[in-house]
């Protein structure tokens, strides 16, 4: 059986916590959970040591060398990379593996993530000032899956690339392969308005552009 290593990466978020314990319950024997935490050891919770093995590593401006930092100490077969902000439905995070069955084990899984924006149903201004694609009540971007490079096969020599809203971009030696646009295969996203706006705010003033575009 494959084993995958759950990576969390957090700066404190409050559903850090909720996170590590659902990866605990549900995760296998032979796989692992492993915190990135944008801090140092004074300001790390010490119920978070239960759950998850610690890195720390401070974010600084790149997200993509943030994510690299914690993949020379993997020692699973697979990575499956998530903020503490998002999780994977018990449903999706039990058939992870019979995907990459399905799949014949590739070096890269691109899965969709739907995104739950609470409180956006009475703030539609909102929508149109960010140019977020509304495809349901509180659901942004699904109509394109949001898609994400996040499950990857360690040892592959795949990186992110960009400072902000990162990818990975398979070379023609690497197999890759993108999961059905189904909430049965999606990562979960869920933020309030406030969050989502906080963010976005920040974004624009810390980042080019074209990084906000995500153009790497």
């Amino acid at each position: 059986m494959k084993s995958i290593s759950y990576v969390v990466l957090s700066k404190g978020e409050p559903q850090t916590l909720s996170l590590l314990q659902h990866l605990f319950d549900n995760k296998d024997f032979n796989d692992s959970i492993i915190l990135v935490w944008d801090g140092n050891e004074d300001s790390l919770p010490p119920q978070y040591e239960f759950y998850a093995e610690i890195f720390y590593h401070k974010l600084g401006y790149s997200y993509a060398e943030h994510r690299n930092s914690v993949l020379p100490m993997l020692k699973t077969d697979y990575a499956m990379f998530l903020d503490a902000d998002e999780t994977l439905e018990v449903e999706v995070l039990k058939r992870l593996k019979s995907l990459l069955d399905l799949y014949n084990y590739p070096d890269l899984l691109i899965m969709p993530r739907i995104n739950y924006v609470l409180g956006l149903e009475n703030n539609m201004q909102m929508a149109r000032k960010y140019g977020w694609h509304v495809t349901g009540q509180n659901i942004i971007a699904w109509d394109t899956g949001d898609y994400q490079t996040r499950f990857i096969k360690v040892g592959s020599g795949l990186k992110w690339i960009g400072n902000l809203h990162e990818r990975i971009y398979p070379s023609a030696y690497h197999t890759s392969v993108i999961a059905p646009h189904s909430i049965h295969c999606a990562i979960t996203h869920i933020k309030t308005l406030e969050v989502q706006i906080k963010g976005n705010e920040a974004y624009m003033k810390k980042y080019t552009v074209s990084e906000n575009q995500g153009i790497h």
